[in-house]
């Protein structure tokens, strides 16, 4: 794939090669974007990441010092083990490397015509005069495209998978060039199927890989770790009706690591700054489906007809009530009904709508409030329209919350400090109500899930001229370009800053004593 330096913004080159550049050089930060440009073009679905786990797979077989163990965790998913000098705790890394049912959208509907000034007072990516000859501030918009597009109809990576597996797999080379510095094990796993899906994939691929026998087995030899079987065999088969919290299926794969991590490209936050914390980090992620029924008729004669399509206009109002009235304004809860589905014609009135939505919370017991509320505000609308209207909900589990521990949470931020050297950078992430299925790693053992600042629109802030807001990185960027989006992207020196933020990590927790 070519390359070209004037594809990364010149600050990156400069500012980037200063700082990290001890732990990540700039010929693997080249390598890095040459890898999430490749993966970006071939996006593949849950449990479908075949070309993408044998890319991943080729890599990591010509590191020396690695173990790429022949069990294929999901389907597809890939394990790394890195044995160090010396025996010592076992981490696990774990990044996720499927895509999204999303069209992406053409890289010109997302040019930005404003500049980035360079020392000879013009712009050095694109020749254009710029704006202002003073140093840029975070609130001026970088020059940007999209260097590479999804050349799968339908498919795109539009949540950053691509550049979480190009950071994993830089990191495994560069702490593999460093073995003899370990005193423990490092397990990388590319794990697929993050996403889920409430009918495909109920549960997500951590499940699957935290179940997963031959995996269990293979990596406990590797290990040498003695480790019993589990109570009870897993199927797939069964994975609609099996809780993600029961461990009784959990094979071997857990009981050989100490801590777990795991991390997100974040354009909610600046590239160049790094966000985690203790306790909550993300959501209960959870889908309901309400189906309402009514009596149908022809449009001409409503009389005697219970109108579905009214019945769930309806609905949709009254259910605000249970964020705005029924949610104490110390708590958070989000519930969003995105898609409607019912009718058959213009002149026929409909005898049935379905209604989806995802509910997102923090606390258990929000959760049940909202899942009371729900039946008794259906009840209540379908009771309101008589005998001919019925509304049934079901309420599905998805992933719980992830739950940082103290102690990893904050082997992290000092992990994150020393490799960005400025306190401004480094801090609680923005609140956010997001899914991940990470949740599940960090339910069977203590560990930590950070975010790495990923904005497109925001300026490089390792560079010492930008301003860091604050507020900005506590609260969010101001100018954002969302996730599961066609028009996402991300900033790629951001993979810059998490591949050096890994390595520093597992240098860290792999240190004599």
């Amino acid at each position: 794939h070519r390359f070209s330096m004037d594809s990364v913004d010149a600050t990156v080159w400069m500012h980037g090669g200063e700082r990290l550049g001890g732990l990540v050089p700039s010929e693997e930060f080249q390598e890095m974007v040459i890898t999430r440009r490749a993966l970006h073009q071939v996006p593949e679905l849950a449990f479908e990441e075949h070309m993408t786990a044998q890319m991943i797979r080729e890599k990591l077989k010509a590191v020396p010092g690695l173990q790429v163990l022949e069990a294929a965790p999901g389907g597809t998913g890939v394990v790394a083990v890195l044995l160090g000098a010396s025996t010592g705790r076992t981490v696990l890394f774990r990044c996720d490397m499927d895509g999204l049912p999303i069209p992406e959208a053409h890289s010109d509907h997302l040019a930005k015509p404003q500049v980035v000034p360079g020392g000879n007072g013009c712009c050095e990516l694109c020749g254009s005069a710029p704006k202002t000859t003073s140093p840029p501030t975070r609130s001026q918009q970088r020059t940007w495209t999209k260097h590479t597009l999804s050349q799968v109809e339908g498919v795109s990576h539009a949540c950053g998978h691509d550049g979480h597996v190009a950071m994993m797999l830089s990191a495994a080379k560069l702490l593999a060039a460093r073995r003899e510095e370990l005193h423990g094990s490092i397990v990388f796993l590319f794990q697929p199927a993050e996403e889920r899906n409430a009918v495909t994939n109920p549960k997500g691929g951590a499940i699957r890989v935290i179940r997963d026998q031959t995996l269990g087995q293979e990596i406990a030899a590797v290990l040498g770790v003695a480790v019993a079987a589990p109570e009870h065999e897993f199927s797939s088969d069964r994975l609609d009706f099996t809780d993600g919290n029961d461990m009784s299926m959990d094979s071997q794969l857990m009981h050989c690591v100490d801590e777990v991590y795991g991390a997100h490209l974040w354009n909610y936050a600046g590239c160049g700054t790094i966000g985690c914390a203790a306790g909550s980090v993300t959501a209960n992620s959870d889908t309901i489906e309400i189906q309402v029924t009514g009596t149908g008729g022809h449009g001409s004669s409503p009389q005697g007809t219970v109108d579905a399509v009214l019945v769930a206009a309806q609905l949709v109002t009254a259910l605000q009530v249970i964020v705005s009235r029924n949610t104490s304004p110390t708590e958070s809860c989000a519930l969003t009904l995105g898609k409607i589905q019912g009718g058959y014609a213009a002149n026929v009135i409909a005898d049935r709508v379905v209604i989806s939505g995802t509910v997102r919370t923090f606390k258990p017991a929000v959760k049940r409030m909202v899942q009371r509320r729900l039946v008794e505000i259906c009840d209540g609308v379908a009771a309101s329209h008589g005998h001919g209207c019925s509304i049934t909900v079901k309420y599905l589990d998805g992933y719980p919350a992830c739950v940082n521990s103290e102690s990893c949470a904050n082997e992290l931020l000092d992990a994150a400090n020393s490799v960005l050297g400025d306190s401004r950078l480094v801090g609680p992430p923005a609140p956010n109500m997001a899914g991940e299925d990470f949740c599940f790693f960090l339910q069977r053992k203590p560990g930590a899930f950070f975010f790495i600042g990923s904005n497109p629109h925001s300026e490089f802030a390792l560079d010492p001229a930008i301003e860091v807001d604050v507020e900005e990185h506590e609260h969010g960027t101001a100018n954002v370009l969302f996730h599961h989006t066609p028009e996402f992207d991300f900033h790629e020196a951001a993979m810059w800053v998490g591949a050096a933020v890994w390595v520093q990590l597992g240098l860290q927790r792999l240190s004599v004593g």
